[in-house]
């Protein structure tokens, strides 16, 4: 069984294709996310920061938006946190049926005990499992937190996902640090990083001016790793990737 992914970081959409930093206007444009994903054509995406609802109609349903101009038939978002002017989260679209969705949220410090300059932000793990021609897959969108108590907090949690999985499964998402973080360790011990396997450094943001690889795809160990690539498209700030996977 072979399967392309997609994960990528769309910024709710917000236009960064003439942006040089990020004072850029903020002019939503989903069918531009849209067009690149039907460029690479991949079986299953994964969408971090998709709004849902919000204060202006462009927020509204993203996923399902997004979705429908690029042909998925099925798709799932996930709420990571509700702001007062939208709510936030992560998204999968795909080609074949999900058959079952949990949704596992990662908290955050209260208010008492963060801080001052740091972001602080509610994440999820949206856990899915896709039929694919009668087998289960597995797929994690997922977006971790900038805080230490967040990143550790959703790598725990990650990890009790994983050890609990008996089926292929790919973990995939902005994951806020670099490769060689020792927090990521506990991954690294249960799946394969892809850019890893395959020795590409490629950065993934910003888009505009890349200086940092922090955008991944984690896969099960006994899974062969057809392709891989961090594409230069620049609609968002973040740079999509593609991988192809044989289970």
């Amino acid at each position: 069984m072979r399967l392309k992914f997609m994960t990528y970081n769309i910024c709710h959409g917000k236009d960064f294709s003439k942006a040089v930093d990020e004072d850029v206007v903020n002019i939503v444009k989903l069918d531009q996310i849209a067009n690149i994903i039907n460029k690479y054509n991949p079986d299953v995406v994964g969408l971090n920061e998709v709004y849902d609802k919000g204060e202006l109609p462009e927020y509204e349903n993203q996923a399902k938006k997004i979705a429908e101009m690029a042909g998925y038939k099925y798709y799932k978002f996930a709420e990571g946190f509700d702001y007062e002017w939208c709510n936030i989260g992560n998204a999968i679209l795909s080609k074949y049926p999900i058959v079952k969705c949990e949704e596992y949220h990662i908290p955050t410090l209260p208010e008492n005990e963060r801080e001052e300059e740091m972001w602080y932000e509610p994440r999820v793990l949206l856990v899915c499992d896709l039929d694919v021609n009668g087998q289960i897959v597995r797929v994690i969108p997922t977006h971790f937190g900038l805080v230490d108590f967040e990143l550790k907090s959703i790598v725990k949690k990650s990890s009790e996902i994983i050890d609990e999985t008996t089926t292929p499964m790919v973990l995939m998402g902005d994951i806020n640090v670099f490769p060689n973080d020792e927090r990521l360790q506990p991954l690294y011990d249960r799946l394969k990083s892809v850019a890893k396997e395959v020795g590409d450094n490629t950065l993934t943001f910003a888009s505009y001016n890349p200086d940092r690889h922090i955008d991944y795809f984690f896969v099960s160990k006994t899974a062969n790793i057809i392709s891989y690539a961090v594409h230069d498209e620049r609609a968002s700030d973040h740079r999509p990737l593609t991988c192809e996977i044989e289970f």
